[in-house]
């Protein structure tokens, strides 16, 4: 029976049969119930879809290779719209993409982006454009502001306000590598910087700890092991850091140390990238930190001379008049008065001037060790 006969047909498929000639279009069209058709891979004698409105009633998937060629200005229309929009979006895409990678790489995959590099722009997200709310202090060229970065981290963001040459750039990025890569239980974790040309960034996981300043205002400080027990923790980080980066230096206040939840482990929280200086300013900072431990007094950072007159009024006290110097809220026994006598002596032999009188950070560390294990035997 010949198919082309049937009128009830709806369905014809006549690909891959090598047939030639012309397309039998007068056939073809005496099959009023025909939807789909598929000549595709023949041998036909070319004809265009235009050339017979029974072409046109279908697309040019069932012509693929068979002789039936498409309209030829539509089929030219359509490759030069390719050929020009093609371009545009390839331009487009590697337009986002790259801005992507220098402004904004948290918006890209895990596997795109370096998770401890970030740009002004991520850091002006997470602090809302570095708002009034988020500003946390500010102290010696450096802003602190609380973030939330794209993933939810709560940050600690310190900004370097002090405009530096490319050389200091530079020394910056290397030091800031060597901090991430550090990992101590008395250290804050880093998660990475920026460094670009309008902005020079330490960002640092968020700790919901109080600080020590607010720490010895509390029951809790009144013990003279627990407070030795802070110190002990402050100088296991400082030993650690001198090991591995002596270069990098810290601020030491009790404002600035904090205690993490749960064990109230000591942390160095604020670190003082690209400021060239050396060890004698980071013993200085612990002389500081331990005096304060003692006293429950500190200078003023935004008066002039401040340091210089706290220490003298110790110094004016001590050893004569200790009450002045202990803070009262401190419970201290006679038999470790001489060990708190120690600790102070400790603290201005640190704090002395010319830098050749210091301690090395060896001898402070087994001095700290030594007053901590006696404040231990004694409990």
């Amino acid at each position: 029976m010949n198919v082309l006969s049937c009128a009830q047909v709806r369905t014809l498929d006549l690909s891959f049969n090598q047939f030639s000639g012309f397309v039998p279009v007068q056939n073809l069209s005496g099959l009023p119930n025909l939807t789909r058709l598929n000549l595709s891979y023949n041998r036909f004698s070319e004809e265009h879809i235009s050339d017979s409105d029974f072409f046109k009633r279908f697309n040019a998937s069932s012509f693929i290779q068979s002789g039936v060629l498409p309209n030829a200005k539509r089929y030219k229309m359509k490759v030069l719209v390719l050929l020009i929009l093609f371009p545009i979006m390839v331009i487009l895409l590697c337009f986002c993409l790259g801005w992507l990678c220098l402004k904004r790489p948290d918006y890209l995959p895990r596997t795109c982006r370096r998770s401890h590099k970030f740009t002004s722009a991520i850091l002006e997200a997470a602090t809302d454009e570095f708002s009034d709310q988020k500003l946390v202090s500010k102290s010696n060229g450096v802003d602190i502001f609380r973030g939330t970065l794209k993933d939810g981290t709560e940050a600690k963001i310190e900004v370097y306000t002090e405009k530096v040459s490319k050389e200091k750039r530079t020394a910056f990025a290397e030091e800031c590598e060597a901090v991430f890569k550090l990992r101590h239980k008395n250290l804050v974790r880093v998660l990475g910087w920026c460094n670009s040309r309008n902005m020079r960034a330490l960002v640092t996981e968020w700790t919901n700890g109080e600080n020590v300043e607010n720490w010895l205002n509390s029951s809790s400080a009144s013990s003279w092991r627990r407070r030795l027990r802070v110190v002990m923790g402050v100088v296991e980080g400082i030993f650690y850091l001198s090991e591995e980066w002596p270069e990098i230096t810290f601020d030491l206040s009790t404002s600035s140390v904090l205690l993490s939840d749960g064990d109230q482990e000591p942390l160095i929280s604020q670190f003082r990238i690209g400021d060239g200086n050396n060890s004698s300013t980071n013993i200085f900072n612990f002389g500081m930190f331990l005096l304060e431990m003692i006293t429950n007094l500190r200078h003023d950072e935004e008066q002039e001379d401040s340091e210089r007159r706290y220490l003298e009024y110790i110094r004016v006290h001590y050893p004569d008049n200790l009450g002045r110097v202990i803070d009262e809220k401190m419970k201290i026994e006679d038999r470790t008065v001489e060990k708190v006598k120690q600790a102070i002596t400790l603290g201005l032999t640190c704090t002395d001037k010319p830098p050749l009188k210091q301690p090395s950070l060896t001898q402070i560390y087994d001095m700290v060790t030594s007053l901590y294990e006696s404040s231990s035997r004694h409990h």
